[in-house]
């Protein structure tokens, strides 16, 4: 374990910092830490204490999130339907984009790949997979109402 950093260490052009780098309170729950090329770099070899509280807490939250946005969406939708609104339909698909989201986030953190690195990958590209279709369905509303 790492209390103390050399400055000299985190800068290749050698530029001193002015004094050793204390430990930030921010890593307690982190035992193994190092500083190269100025970058920090967190050792995963223990979760921190309260990670379970944490994980249920995001489940309940993105349930939340998707209850909210499932109402959002229905009547956004149904009211952007009855008016011809492209704003208010593009509203009612964000929410159901939004809605996915919070899914991918539940599926996430579900037991089996509450560690896994390569699910955490696939979760962040599938929420930015989502906003890029809401982008193109806005994109294609705003040519078709400007022709």
């Amino acid at each position: 374990m790492q209390d103390v950093v050399d400055p000299v260490t985190l800068d290749k052009s050698g530029l001193e910092l002015g004094g050793p780098i204390q430990r930030h309170p921010a890593l307690a729950p982190y035992p193994e830490w190092s500083m190269e090329s100025g970058l920090l770099t967190i050792h995963r070899s223990q979760s921190p204490p309260n990670r379970d509280r944490l994980v249920a807490r995001a489940r309940t939250l993105a349930w939340g999130g998707i209850a909210w946005h499932v109402a959002e969406a229905a009547i956004a939708l149904g009211a952007g339907v009855v008016a011809g609104s492209v704003a208010l339909v593009g509203f009612g698909m964000d929410s159901l984009i939004e809605t996915i989201a919070g899914l991918i986030v539940v599926w996430r953190f579900a037991a089996a790949r509450i560690n896994s690195e390569s699910a955490e990958l696939r979760a962040q590209r599938l929420i930015a997979a989502s906003f890029v279709l809401l982008a193109a369905y806005i994109a294609v509303e705003a040519a078709r109402s400007l022709i």
